[in-house]
């Protein structure tokens, strides 16, 4: 069932991500403003409108790609999207930019994904979740996801997980987080273990851009952070229970000239986290 990995099933930079002749999985697609659900999924003609539906073709840990040429509020979608097949990629059709083709926006307040399982790939969506929710959640304790090249548009957070969202092995990078996001960019609230946040960009998202309240070893690497207030904490805030965590190359500042708080904020005890070079501005600087 499906296609194979070849290229004569896609074109454009998808070839970066869906590998001709990996022998993995099958590709399948998804059309969220023009597909059917009556459709089998196995071609860019013949594409499902839902992706509950492109879901349901997938099979657990064998790595099978949906591609998604383009999406909105399909009807018929069942809200959070549930990703709860085991290694599967999830893929917007790419656009080249940080504004993807594929726009998820639930009609209601909700969040646009609800990652299920275990070892998804999410990459190249734009997302505007409802006014209380993230653009990508957690739930049941999965572990090694990544993220990478989304946009995080309209919602209180870009991504969160509250307690018993993930074990560990969550991977964030090249996404864009904007100013219409009304509490953090990224909250992690759990205590997963191996976190990478590294070389995402945050315009002035309203709450904490980076909030890691517990967890282990997260590596936060080469963020961009523009501020919308001179506020202490900011761009980064580790929580007491952080340990071992990683944080360098990151740049933070409030309008044109250095800021006069520090953005960055670690309440662990001394010499518990690894602070490097991060800049306050275009000051070195180290956490409050």
């Amino acid at each position: 069932m499906g296609n194979p990995k070849s290229a004569a099933w896609y074109g454009s930079d998808l070839a970066n991500y869906v590998i001709p002749g990996a022998g993995l999985g099958n590709v399948f697609y998804c059309d969220g403003c023009a597909g059917s659900n009556d459709n089998g999924g196995l071609s860019p003609q013949t594409p499902k409108l839902t992706l509950t539906a492109a879901l349901a073709l997938c099979t657990n840990d064998m790595n099978d790609t949906i591609v998604v040429l383009d999406y909105w509020q399909p009807a018929g979608e069942t809200w959070p999207v549930s990703i709860n097949k085991s290694k599967v990629n999830i893929i917007g059709t790419p656009s080249g930019s940080f504004r993807p083709w594929a726009c998820v926006a639930p009609p209601g307040d909700t969040a646009c994904f609800s990652i299920a399982a275990s070892d998804v790939i999410v990459r190249g969506f734009y997302f505007d979740a409802g006014a209380s929710h993230a653009g990508i959640e957690f739930a049941n304790n999965k572990c090694r996801m990544g993220i990478y090249d989304c946009y995080f548009g309209t919602g209180a957070m870009g991504v969160m997980s509250a307690a018993g969202g993930i074990t560990f092995g969550l991977e964030i990078r090249n996404c864009f987080f904007q100013q219409s996001l009304t509490a953090q960019g990224i909250y992690i609230n759990d205590d997963p273990a191996f976190i990478k946040i590294i070389g995402n960009v945050f315009d002035r998202v309203q709450g904490v851009a980076i909030e890691v309240v517990q967890g282990g070893a997260p590596m936060i690497l080469d963020n961009v952070i523009a501020l919308p207030s001179n506020t202490a904490g900011m761009a980064i805030t580790l929580g007491a229970s952080v340990t071992r965590a990683i944080v360098n190359g990151n740049s933070a500042n409030y309008g044109d000239t250095v800021m006069g708080n520090v953005p960055f904020t670690d309440g662990a005890g001394a010499g518990v986290n690894s602070w490097l070079l991060n800049y306050q501005g275009t000051t070195a600087a180290m956490p409050n």
